[in-house]
This record gives C-alpha cells, structure tokens and sequence, in this order.
C-alpha cells in the first residue's frame, strides 16, 4: 500500500508543486507524493508550519513550529497497481512522486497528530 499524509480532508488527491527552502529538485516536483511507510506518512500530515527535521533511521523528528498533538489529520492510502509505474518517479527510498493529475483514494483514516509518537521521537521540545 502506498500512503499519503495531509493535514486537510480530499475527497481526490490532485497534483500540486512541491516547494522547499534547500531541499532536492525531486522534492520539488508538481506531482502527488507518497510513501509505502504509514508512519512517514502520519508524520507528514502531523507536522506543523515551519521546517521539520527527520533522521528516519534514528526514527526521529524536529519540528520548528509548534506542535499540536491533538490537531486532527488524515492519512490516504491507495492500492500501487493503480499508479503506472512509467508515472513513478522514486525521490529516495521513502518517497515516490506520482506523476498524474489526480487520484480517488482506495481510502482515508482520521489520526491524531500526536499519533506520531508511535512511530517517531520528537525531540527538541
């Protein structure tokens, strides 16, 4: 399964530019990005406005905003087959920019930011 963080209710997933002070050209893509890893996934939607630092080997975070853990956030989840694999561009090992237009989800969960303190240590609090 492929997941797709967002701190905002979609009924379809549409294709958006990327943006990004100092990071990768593959991060920056107009495309619809996802991950095979639900915690990343959780992680995104979870984090706040700002720069936030990931060590996902440490399977830790940073956040430079303030972080609200009861802030509700939803978490996509598609079947991969449903995505051409002449569409997929792999960014790194955890992320995967959909080249499309748009995609109905196979399915959405609602999570508590908080949620994320399964999957990641914040630090830095």
């Amino acid at each position: 399964m492929l997941y797709h963080g967002s701190r905002v209710f979609f009924p379809t997933l549409k294709r958006k530019q990327a943006w990004g002070a100092d990071v990768p050209d593959l991060e920056c893509l107009n495309a619809i990005y996802f991950t095979p890893d639900f915690g990343f996934a959780l992680l995104c939607a979870a984090r706040p406005e700002g720069v936030t630092e990931v060590d996902h080997e440490g399977r830790t975070v940073h956040f430079e905003g303030k972080f609200d853990p009861a802030r509700e956030v939803y978490v996509y989840y598609v079947d991969p087959s449903r995505i051409p694999e002449s569409k997929r561009v792999w960014v790194d090992p955890l992320q995967i920019a959909a080249m499309i237009d748009e995609i109905s989800p196979d399915g959405v969960e609602r999570h508590l930011a908080g949620e994320i303190c399964q999957y990641y240590s914040i630090i830095g609090e």
